[in-house]
């Protein structure tokens, strides 16, 4: 009887713990979850914000049509590198706007990592 209750106890602690366990891991994804949509919706507002200071039409058609992708999401690996190319090259010449082309830049090596294929 005294190895019956043993095995019991121990089963109900292994519950116990993996319960735990797994409450912790599912409070942990909704956080993420969570952290994920504001800085989804932070990077929305600035990066309307600053196409819109970036674009200089119809002196660069070039920029401003990747500007445009940028702001819709059409953006693919090569485009976003390009951009990343031209605001650079552009950040480096103007003493101006240095807060906005870091903006765009950072915004643009957060997508530039997100199409960057894994594995």
């Amino acid at each position: 009887m005294g190895n019956y209750l043993s095995i019991v106890a121990i089963f109900i602690s292994l519950f116990g713990l993996l319960f735990q366990y797994f409450t912790v891991i599912v409070s942990i994804k909704e956080r993420l979850s969570k952290l994920e949509t504001k800085t989804e919706l932070f990077w929305k507002c600035v990066e309307n914000g600053v196409v819109k200071m970036l674009k200089t039409y119809p002196t660069e058609m070039e920029k401003d049509v990747l500007l445009d992708q940028m702001q819709h999401n059409e953006l693919t690996l090569k485009t976003a590198q390009e951009l990343r190319v031209i605001l650079t090259a552009e950040s480096e010449s103007s003493k101006n706007n240095t807060l906005i082309y870091v903006l765009a830049l950072g915004r643009l090596e957060q997508i530039i990592f997100d199409l960057t294929p894994r594995g």
